[in-house]
Parts: C-alpha cells; structure tokens; sequence
C-alpha cells in the first residue's frame, strides 16, 4: 500500500478554510468599506454641531439626531451578526451602500428634528449592517491585524478631516454640506469595490 502523506492526513480531517489574499492595496479598500458604513461617528461633534448652526436646533435637538443615528448603527452592527454567513458579501453591501446614499441625499431635505433622528437612525441601521459584513470579509484577510490598522489609520485621519474643516463649511453651505459628503464618501467606497477582485466573492 502506499503511504499516506500529511496533505492527504490534513485533506482528510479537515484544513481551515482558505484567506483571502494579501495585499496593503486590498486592506486600505476594506478599511474604507468599512469606514463609510459609520463615519458619521467619527464626525459627531461636526455633525451635531452643523445641525445647531446650520438648521437651527437646540443642543437636545441635535444631540438626540446624533444618538439615534449611533443606535441604529448598534442595532444594524448586531443584526449583521445573524445573516453575514447566510448573504454575499458583495452584492450585499451594493445594496446597503446605496440605501445609505439615498438616506443621506434624502437628509438635506429634512427640517424637522423628530422626522430626521428618525431618518438618521435608519441610515444607522443600514450603516452597522455595512459595517459588520465588511468587518466578517476583513477576518479573512490573510493578516486581519493589518487590516484593521490600515481602517484605524484610515477612520482617525479622515475623522480629524472631517471635525477640521465641516464647522467652517456649515456656515458657507448650510448643513446639507454634512450629508452631502457622507453620501460621497459612501459613493467613493462604492465605486471601490470594482477595484476588489472578483475572486474574493
């Protein structure tokens, strides 16, 4: 009989499943994936403090806006946990990001506090569900640990951007200017995912 070699041994019983492959170029896409799902938590304070200067609200008003759109993105985290094996990546995240856009274009419409923290914590909710199946395909990178410094690099840099400059655009544009890029960033991960190889699902 012929022996029976360790690769057969490990074909046998079972070997991981294979990682995606390795790249800087494929981690910096993943991290902004993931970063557009909720970088609207990165720019809260802009955000909360465009929405006071620019529409008009109270410190309540606005901070109750931001709240809901941080909730929802816990409840969308948390629901991610329960379909991300059962959904493609891909396609999913097609659809979720442009849920996002349209929730984001249709908040610079909104003048009511009520009707926007509403609003805002649905896009939370769509947000989270990004951020959950991007973060599940980052796992499988070859080396994870990588991956999310490249989304931490990529988060604080941005955020910093974001705290920078947003305040001095309010006044010039009004708040619509805090939707308007979220949807941009959202736009610019979207048309990222062309540059994902398609051998990666």
């Amino acid at each position: 009989s012929h022996p029976v070699s360790e690769t057969t041994v490990a074909a046998t019983i079972g070997s991981p499943p294979p990682r995606l492959s390795d790249s800087l170029w494929l981690y910096l896409l993943f991290a902004l994936l993931a970063t557009a799902g909720f970088f609207y938590i990165n720019i809260m304070s802009a955000i909360v403090d465009g929405l006071i200067t620019g529409l008009g609200f109270s410190n309540a008003q606005a901070g109750l806006v931001g709240s809901a759109n941080i909730y929802g993105a816990s409840v969308g985290s948390l629901c991610a946990v329960f379909i991300v094996r059962h959904v493609q990546w891909r396609p999913a995240l097609v659809v979720l990001f442009g849920l996002l856009i349209a929730i984001d274009l249709a908040s610079t419409v909104i003048r009511d506090p009520s009707v926007l923290a509403v609003v805002r914590a649905g896009h939370g909710f769509v947000g989270g569900m990004t951020v959950g199946i991007a973060y599940s395909v980052m796992a499988r990178l070859n080396s994870p640990d990588r991956a999310f410094g490249m989304l931490l690099v990529l988060q604080f840099g941005l955020g910093g951007l974001g705290v920078m400059f947003l305040p001095l655009l309010v006044p010039l544009y009004g708040a619509q200017i805090l939707f308007l890029v979220l949807a941009g960033l959202t736009a610019i991960a979207l048309v990222s995912m062309l540059a994902i190889p398609k051998a990666l699902g």
